[in-house]
């Protein structure tokens, strides 16, 4: 049984009762975690080489220069953005993107107008859903703004794990 917790105190102990193997991954906030992560799921489905491809994508991208980073701004439902210090910035500094520091975390339509980034990256997680967190996005002035806008899979960035690569490898590039 892979997990990340969540699922009770108990439920660890059930599946051993079972004589199911447990591997209980913390979540990760730094890419040497990511790294680690891939090795303990390799090692315990009984094959640590599978986590070699993904570990010399993981790298190869560590290793090769960007240049200077690009202005970008993450951008989620309802205005939510990255943690300039979190996983998900660390991920946008190998695509050669500098996610801005945003009071409370969240970007406004008037920080947006205002000072709009080089980059804006834009998740696009749940946009056809109906809702205020959704909608302000389809402003006439954020469609008017100056920012390249690049569609991301939100969902890849909840999790922030290994298939952040492949992202990665894509917003690379187009910050050049």
């Amino acid at each position: 049984v892979l997990t990340m917790g969540g699922g009770g105190r108990s439920s660890v102990a059930i599946a051993r009762t079972m004589g199911m193997q447990v591997v209980d991954l913390a979540a990760p906030t730094t890419l040497d975690q990511v790294a680690a992560n891939l090795m303990r799921v390799a090692t315990a489905l009984g094959d640590p080489q599978r986590a070699k491809p993904w570990l010399t994508r993981l790298a190869a991208l560590r290793r090769s220069p960007t240049g200077a980073p690009v202005d970008t701004i993450w951008l989620g439902g309802g205005g939510l953005t990255l943690s300039p210090d979190g996983l998900g910035s660390q991920w946008l500094a190998l695509a050669g993107m500098r996610q801005r520091a945003l009071p409370g975390g969240r970007a406004t339509l008037e920080t947006l107008v205002r000072s709009p980034p080089k980059i804006l990256v834009q998740s696009n997680y749940r946009s056809g859903q109906l809702s205020q967190g959704q909608r302000w996005l389809d402003h006439s002035l954020l469609r008017a703004l100056p920012s390249r806008r690049v569609a991301t899979d939100g969902r890849r960035w909840t999790c922030a794990g290994p298939l952040m690569i492949e992202e990665i490898e894509r917003l690379r590039r187009v910050a050049q």
